[in-house]
């Protein structure tokens, strides 16, 4: 059995694979390949995983139908109007501790990801 957003949608509407699976992105890329990931891990009854990748930019526009879903339950105040907020002054980065206790924050990371 499998744990994954993407499952979730389409179990939500069995017909979007059909609708989907012979589509193609300009760059080649199938329906077959962003969910294949989901296929591959089924993930965890506790632990929900996203379970499909975009393959390319127009992924997102080609599978909306299916990737939508996905996209809205992991950052539902994200509206497709809006823009990503950008930061990217050095002057506004600061050096300051978090939690100069240290009991709360241990650490903190940060994540950059390019499509």
């Amino acid at each position: 059995r499998h744990h994954s957003l993407v499952v979730d949608a389409l179990r939500a509407d069995p017909s979007l694979y059909g609708q989907l699976r012979d589509e193609r992105t300009a760059l080649g890329v199938s329906l077959a390949e962003c969910i294949k990931p989901g296929v591959d891990c089924p993930g965890h009854e506790l632990v929900k995983v996203a379970g499909a990748y975009a393959g390319d930019g127009e992924s997102y526009e080609r599978f909306w139908p299916l990737l939508g879903p996905v996209v809205h339950a992991l950052h539902a105040d994200w509206k497709p109007s809006g823009e990503h907020p950008r930061e990217d002054l050095p002057s506004k980065l600061s050096n300051s501790r978090i939690d100069p206790t240290g009991r709360c924050a241990v650490y903190a990371t940060m994540e950059v990801r390019r499509n």
